[in-house]
């Protein structure tokens, strides 16, 4: 679609409060039906999206986020969350390619 107009996803327009992480690592896997086929989560796993919905104020998702140093996940928007956090993440793809594809177009460019 040569007449597209490119637009970032608008978390990153976002000005977060970064806080003292409590915790060295924190994991926020998926635990529904788009988690990858034959995945096990590690031990104290939280689905952070379990908690909330599109309308839910987003500071206990920033909150929840922080407490940890280094974030694995694999959910796109806890990724992007987790890095404006300053935070280092470890940003799993899943069984098809969205993240992989904005991970290359508007991630990677900048962090």
């Amino acid at each position: 679609m040569p007449d597209c107009i490119f637009c970032h996803d608008m978390a990153f327009f976002l000005n977060v409060v970064s806080q003292t992480a409590r915790n060295e690592v924190g994991y926020f896997m998926r635990e529904d039906m788009e988690k990858p086929e034959n995945t096990v989560n590690p031990r104290g796993n939280i689905d952070i999206s379990k908690r909330g919905r599109a309308h839910t104020p987003i500071d206990g998702f920033l909150e929840k986020i922080g407490t940890a140093r280094h974030v694995h996940t694999n959910r796109l928007h806890v990724g992007i969350a987790a890095t404006l956090l300053g935070r280092q993440v470890n940003l799993s793809g899943n069984d098809y390619f969205k993240i992989r594809a904005i991970f290359e177009s508007s991630i990677k460019p900048h962090f």
